[in-house]
């Protein structure tokens, strides 16, 4: 049994900008994207919070407006890669070879039976102030999950990371490393060789933090979908 991770990212910075009047709209003039704190943002984030405002969502019914911003990355023995065509990318200088993909949230994961599918998301740029986290999977414009999903989970995972160089002069004095936990959702495949599954990955943005009954807090205030799919070896 081998884990296989899934991260779901996405360009938080460049999809505001893209849709920003249209998410002020939906929240009736309130710019919930903003970095800066402000009673009517507040009040409007409770609204979600508490279930009177429902949330944006942006990809349910054209998936066309997300490749852009959206990406799925794997290890590279999970990855299923397929032909790119004119279609999945655009040239930002031809005469240098170098170009932009468009297309690569459909991502296909290579994954056998027994399987652990762990899915994370996050933001392409992590000092942003609005950060992203996985929602749910399901069945395609369905709200139930696959039926190879088994053991379905939501945890958190510990992990270290290097938080602090103790002389920035010289590396072998020493690193400080912290532990911290993230947010995750996993099950296990239990699925027939050679089988194709295709589903969604609820993907929401959230908001900047705020205190709430004396905890620092976020809501979400736009929910994406993706449709990856996974190929059982």
């Amino acid at each position: 049994m081998k884990t296989r991770n899934i991260f779901a990212s996405i360009d938080v910075k460049s999809f505001i900008e893209k849709y920003k009047t249209k998410i002020i709209k939906h929240y009736d003039g309130i710019d919930v994207t903003s970095k800066y704190y402000n009673e009517p943002l507040e009040k409007m984030l409770i609204s979600i919070k508490n279930g009177e405002k429902p949330l944006m969502k942006i990809g349910y019914w054209d998936s066309s407006v997300l490749p852009s911003y959206t990406r799925l990355i794997s290890t590279k023995d999970t990855t299923i890669g397929y032909k790119i065509t004119s279609r999945d990318y655009e040239w930002l200088d031809e005469s240098k070879g170098l170009l932009q993909l468009n297309n690569l949230y459909n991502l296909m994961i290579q994954a056998a039976s027994g399987d652990k599918i762990r899915w994370w998301g996050h933001s392409i740029r992590p000092n942003s102030h609005i950060q992203a986290v996985i929602s749910d999977v399901h069945k395609i414009n369905q709200s139930v999950r696959p039926l190879e999903f088994t053991n379905f989970k939501r945890k958190h995972i510990q992990f270290n990371y290097a938080s602090e160089v103790i002389d920035t002069e010289n590396l072998k004095n020493g690193v400080e490393v912290s532990t911290q936990r993230a947010y995750c959702i996993e099950c296990l495949l239990d699925a027939t060789s050679g089988q194709t599954i295709n589903y969604d990955i609820d993907l929401m943005l959230l908001s900047i933090p705020f205190d709430y009954n004396g905890s620092l807090i976020s809501v979400p205030i736009v929910e994406i979908v993706i449709d990856p799919t996974i190929i059982v070896n």
